[in-house]
């Protein structure tokens, strides 16, 4: 009678599982929640339901609206208004930086900040000291630099020795290559002039794949959800972690926007499968590979290797 009862059950409860998620049902959970990540996670066969029957764009249409209502171009430039330089606005208001950049609106709410170099542009500054010697640099954040010297290095050293200096800005925010010749030409200009020069290295040293080390690129990396992102705000941590070959390694956390057609074959499937150790954690965290194996038949095969007991479950 007891078994009886539960096969009974069961049999109600798997009913309820296949059929209770028509269209209209899907919709109604679905408004309970504000993104499609938190759809995903708290209601897994609604959400894996609306993605086999390709109804999830319509079901998730009020989270898009809001998305966009939130995000507006107005409420981006009151939160721009709070800082004095781009580099401040990404690091302390991420999030809102990155939609102004994807949504092209970033010259426009930032019109109002000072202008610092990049990887692109650099500036010449000088150290005049009163025993009639100078350094002459390049850098792409005048501020930070000069807070630089003041700590460590050639500049700080002879601070030390002769208290009184003169620091001067002598370009304006240039193109690499013009800010390299510029640097040269400043520091024969002042040999000249019979000035002591006290740069230890060459003229035309830019500092990147010096100031990039893995760490750095992997600390930045983690900022972001997509490698689009990361290229479009730091470009030379990007380059060189490309250049490098870190580039996989640290991504490893990111999302991929778009598989390019056709890009789960049955060996990536099988691939990707292999990181999960039940078809339940293989559907939530991978549902379009998951959904490709279900609909060509390979999912008994791809996940041969998992836990029978837990699928059972």
């Amino acid at each position: 009678m007891v078994i009886s009862f539960l096969y009974i059950l069961k049999i109600k409860i798997n009913m309820k599982t296949n059929n209770v998620w028509t269209k209209e049902k899907c919709i109604e959970e679905a408004l309970k929640y504000k993104t499609k990540n938190e759809f995903r996670i708290k209601c897994t066969q609604a959400y894996g339901t609306s993605i086999r029957n390709e109804w999830i764009y319509e079901v998730c249409a009020h989270m898009r609206r809001n998305k966009s209502y939130v995000w507006s171009k107005e409420f981006c430039q009151d939160e721009a208004l709070k800082f004095n330089t781009r580099n401040e606005f990404n690091k302390k208001s991420h999030y809102i930086y990155r939609m102004s950049l994807k949504n092209e609106w970033i010259d426009d709410i930032c019109s109002h900040m000072i202008s610092i170099g990049d990887i692109y542009r650099r500036c010449i500054y000088v150290y005049e000291f009163s025993d009639n010697s100078a350094y002459i640099g390049l850098t792409s954040d005048l501020d930070r630099r000069f807070n630089e010297h003041l700590r460590k290095g050639t500049v700080y050293k002879h601070i030390q020795k002769n208290n009184s200096y003169n620091f001067k800005r002598l370009t304006e925010y240039v193109d690499v290559n013009l800010s390299k010749k510029l640097e040269e030409e400043y520091v024969n200009k002042y040999k000249n002039n019979g000035w002591k020069i006290l740069n230890k290295y060459k003229t035309g040293s830019i500092g990147g794949q010096k100031f990039w080390t893995k760490n750095r690129c992997q600390s930045e990396a983690d900022k972001f959800i997509t490698r689009g992102e990361f290229k479009k705000s730091l470009p030379s941590a990007y380059l060189i972690s490309l250049k490098n070959k870190w580039l996989d390694e640290i991504c490893v956390h990111m999302i991929e926007i778009k598989k390019r057609k056709n890009y789960w074959t049955k060996n990536m499937c099988k691939e990707e499968a292999l990181k999960y150790k039940t078809r339940s954690e293989f559907f939530k965290k991978c549902v379009s590979a998951y959904s490709k194996s279900h609909k060509n038949g390979w999912l008994n095969e791809v996940c041969s290797h998992m836990n029978k007991n837990n699928n059972k479950n």
